[in-house]
């Protein structure tokens, strides 16, 4: 973006497992552990950075949307 005119350009994006609103705790523990362990991955992660992206679980649980940053650099 920089070549168009837009020096600080920034672009976050952010996924989220969802689930059935009465899930178990243990349910979602399990599939909480189950997706950070497969993003900690050598392969995954590398090809995540192949594609751009800066795979990393954020959080884990019921209450991920609070943890979800505005930006990563306090800009927005």
């Amino acid at each position: 973006m920089q070549e168009a005119g837009v020096p600080d350009f920034l672009v976050i994006s952010w996924n989220a497992l969802y689930g059935p609103k009465d899930m178990p705790v243990a349910a979602v523990d399990v599939l909480s552990r189950a997706a950070t362990e497969i993003l900690e991955e050598p392969d995954v992660k590398a090809r995540f950075k192949e594609i751009g992206f800066d795979a990393r679980p954020l959080a884990a649980g019921p209450s991920i949307s609070a943890c979800v940053p505005k930006s990563t650099d306090g800009r927005a």
